[in-house]
């Protein structure tokens, strides 16, 4: 596996990155396909808004990018969810009974909490964004 720094740029024209192109992630837990699906149902939305059109590609990138480059840093720096595994593994070598004899809980809820600040996944934070669209809508658009 090859760590990926986060790209300057995702679009040229009519062409942009979407799913574990635009996200670098470890190939764990369908990463790359959940993204790739939470992007299409982005693209989708700004086609209705923009039209088929570079604008509506662009509109996705100023979206997305800004915040996938965080995460992408977040994780680098072992701010990320890999952080607690790699100080777990680094206490005891792998063994152990409970997360908790490792890391206290507390310092665990701290970390998590720090993490979906910085990448703007915290609930209040979710819970704000609009609802992007339901796909029925996009095939009607493609229907007439």
């Amino acid at each position: 596996m090859v760590d990926r720094g986060p790209r300057p740029k995702w679009t040229d024209g009519h062409v942009t990155l979407m799913g574990d192109a635009a996200h670098p992630a470890y190939p764990v837990g369908s990463n790359g396909a959940s993204q790739a699906i939470v992007d299409a149902r982005l693209v989708g939305l700004l086609f209705q808004k923009h039209d088929m059109t570079p604008q509506a590609l662009e509109a996705f990138e100023n979206i997305v990018r800004p915040q996938m480059t965080k995460v992408v840093s977040a994780n680098r720096s072992g701010g990320g969810p890999d952080g607690v595994m790699q100080l777990v593994e680094d206490r005891c070598g792998g063994r152990f009974e409970s997360i908790n004899d490792m890391i206290p809980h507390t310092k665990l809820a701290t970390h998590d909490k720090k993490y979906k600040a910085l990448v703007d996944f915290g609930i209040k934070e979710l819970n704000k964004r609009s609802p992007l669209l339901i796909l029925c809508r996009l095939c009607s658009y493609y229907s007439g």
